[in-house]
């Protein structure tokens, strides 16, 4: 999933809207901030997986083209082995 991606959570029997943030560096928690940025939503991969399953959450909008999020895949891919190397030496 990437950042601008939308969603519908359902949270204490009301619907709230809210949009892809940020993405922690190791992929392990996602933060959506409604429209208005009053609310944010922290969830982990696993968390937000079952969420999707069971309907407590649904995807609005994936409004990031093919080609850009290949882009954004390879980038996060080389800084990931960037740091990786770092780390190792």
């Amino acid at each position: 999933m990437v950042v601008g991606t939308w969603l519908t959570f359902d949270r204490e029997g009301r619907t709230v809207n809210a949009r892809l943030s940020w993405v922690s560096p190791l992929r392990t928690k996602y933060i959506f901030t409604t429209r208005s940025r009053g609310q944010a939503i922290a969830v982990s991969p696993e968390e937000l997986a079952w969420q999707l399953r069971e309907g407590a959450a649904r995807l609005i909008v994936e409004p990031v083209a093919l080609f850009d999020r290949a882009v954004s895949s390879a980038i996060d891919e080389l800084a990931a082995q960037k740091s990786g190397a770092a780390a190792a030496a």
